[in-house]
């Protein structure tokens, strides 16, 4: 609301708005936003059990903490030298037109419009501003303004690409021609439309279908994999095992987490990367922070033994990483199988996620093993070979890999083999 009412000293034209119609504004504001308040305030205490106000608590954890910056720090220019390419792709050029011209209140359209278009400019201009004070940026942040820049660029990228216009008019949002423009043919701009068109498509789909797949891709093989084991038909628990079934040595939010594994049996547990929220800013301590995550990745080693085999974290059936990390499978091979002893660890499956990432720590695929005892992989190999001793009912011939050992029709169990 204040973004817009300083907007509106900009407007041209005579407003035909009384004091009679800023009182109604403002008596439904009122209304409005008192009734709003209330309702956010009953629910927040009926959640958290306390009286709280989560946009104070927003502006305390980012602002006078400063501890959004454990989530990354980018620079003060990066909304608008990578940030908006990110968010419009193909329509960059036709929404940097579209800002330029509404802010200049330009004379292509009419009044009303132009003043719509400026206090539209004005808001995406004032946010991004706002937003680029903050040191922890993301994409995601300016979300809301794409529907905006939509409208402040549909004017012109449907002028250009118009049969029979002028590309000049869409390009520089002229009322008239100008004296010296490039004429650009009918023919070319069709096929500029198809490959801006074909661009989109393609990235929506490289995005969408193989741009990090792999950690979605192992989410559904491991629920379907406890459902296999611990489920019966009915999706019933078979037996009351407590056991972690998968533990991700990954830089924390890599996975889709709990939308995948969702029943409520299924324990596993993932590095963290929670703030220091009782180290004050500004000290050593704020200034040396490694949280869980960092812990690991600057020491396996170290991290497995103080960190990994307790209550808290105990180990698993599975361990899941990415490729990328370099000696990784080596580091835990050597750790699990020499250090701890008797203990296997055998690589499961393996899932492509990605062709580059911008976080080295998650290149590469995404790897499944799988711990053992050693005891038990010696019984899973016994009863393996066991099965090869059975008949083939479909011939009454004895299966098994040597052909110079000779067996009697009598049944082999795998106890006998045992």
């Amino acid at each position: 609301m204040v973004t817009v009412a300083f907007a509106h000293l900009g407007v041209g034209g005579k407003s035909k708005s009384t004091l009679k119609d800023f009182i109604m504004v403002a008596r439904e504001a009122v209304m409005c936003g008192v009734g709003a308040f209330a309702a956010s305030a009953i629910s927040d205490r009926l959640y958290f059990g306390f009286w709280t106000f989560p946009p104070y608590q927003w502006l305390h954890f980012n602002i006078s903490q400063d501890l959004a910056v454990f989530y990354g720090q980018n620079r003060w220019d990066y909304y608008v030298t990578e940030g908006l390419p990110l968010l419009l792709t193909t329509y960059l050029p036709f929404a940097v037109i579209g800002l330029v011209t509404a802010t200049g209140l330009s004379g292509r359209f009419d009044t009303r419009t132009a003043n719509i278009r400026f206090q539209l400019a004005f808001t995406v201009l004032v946010m991004i501003a706002t937003l680029s004070l903050i040191s922890h940026k993301e994409v995601r942040f300016i979300y809301p303004l794409l529907p905006v820049l939509h409208v402040l660029l549909a004017p012109h990228i449907s002028s250009f690409f118009e049969l029979g216009s002028n590309p000049a008019h869409a390009v520089g949002g002229l009322s008239k021609p100008a004296k010296h423009t490039i004429c650009i043919p009918y023919s070319w701009r069709r096929a500029l439309l198809i490959l801006l068109a074909t661009t989109n498509v393609g990235i929506c789909l490289y995005t969408s279908l193989v741009h990090q797949r792999g950690v979605i891709s192992v989410m559904s093989y491991l629920r379907e994999d406890y459902e296999r084991l611990h489920l019966s038909m009915k999706g019933e628990a078979l037996t009351e095992d407590n056991e972690t079934f998968a533990a991700f040595l990954m830089p924390c939010h890599s996975t889709p987490w709990r939308s995948h594994l969702v029943y409520s049996n299924l324990h596993a547990w993932a590095l963290t990367c929670e703030p220091p929220l009782d180290v004050p800013a500004g000290t050593p301590e704020r200034a040396n922070y490694r949280d869980e995550a960092d812990r690991f990745f600057d020491d396996p080693v170290g991290f497995l033994k103080r960190e990994v085999g307790n209550k808290h974290r105990p180990w698993p059936r599975y361990i899941v990483a990415f490729e990328g990390v370099t000696d990784l499978e080596n580091v835990l091979r050597e750790y699990i199988e020499d250090i701890m002893g008797g203990w296997t660890l055998k690589r499961n499956n393996e899932f492509f996620n990605s062709h580059w990432h911008d976080d080295s720590r998650r290149r590469g695929k995404v790897l499944v093993w799988e711990m053992a005892q050693a005891a038990e992989v010696g019984i899973k190999f016994i009863a393996k070979e066991a099965e090869t001793l059975m008949p083939d009912t479909r011939s009454n011939n004895l299966l098994h890999p040597r052909t110079d050992l000779k067996y009697d029709d009598r049944d082999y169990s795998l106890e006998e083999e045992l």
